[in-house]
């Protein structure tokens, strides 16, 4: 084979898919949705206040239990932030079935409040 050739089938190996050949592109239906929704403030400030809690009240917690109470022995320390990081998750968790349940509540009176109103009219 000459050098000729070689250049050939390698710009043909390499040669770039034509436009028939590539992906279709998205349609309407495969983008992505966005919402455009406001955030209200009290979930923003729930977020911001357990986040808080979820890192610092461990490192708080170890290190004022580490001074005050197991000063011979740190890992009843770190077991005591261990634990107070469980209870901040455990009030995660029940602040969020609270918001949904209340959310819930909203919902179904608002309906309920069309109904009403839909039947006077």
């Amino acid at each position: 084979m000459t050098n000729d050739k070689v250049k050939e089938e390698i710009v043909s190996e390499t040669k770039p898919e034509t436009d028939s050949e590539q992906q279709p592109l998205l349609t309407q239906s495969d983008k992505p949705r966005v919402y455009n929704k406001k955030i209200p403030w009290w979930i923003l400030t729930k977020i911001l206040i357990l986040t808080t809690l979820l890192f610092g009240l461990p490192i708080f917690t170890y290190f004022y239990t580490e001074k005050h109470f197991f000063q011979d022995d740190p890992i009843y320390a770190a077991l005591s932030a261990v634990a107070a990081v469980n209870g901040v998750f455990i009030l995660y968790l029940i602040v969020a079935a609270i918001t949904d349940v209340t959310e819930d509540h909203s919902k179904s009176t608002e309906k309920e409040n069309e109904k009403i109103e839909e039947k006077k009219n």
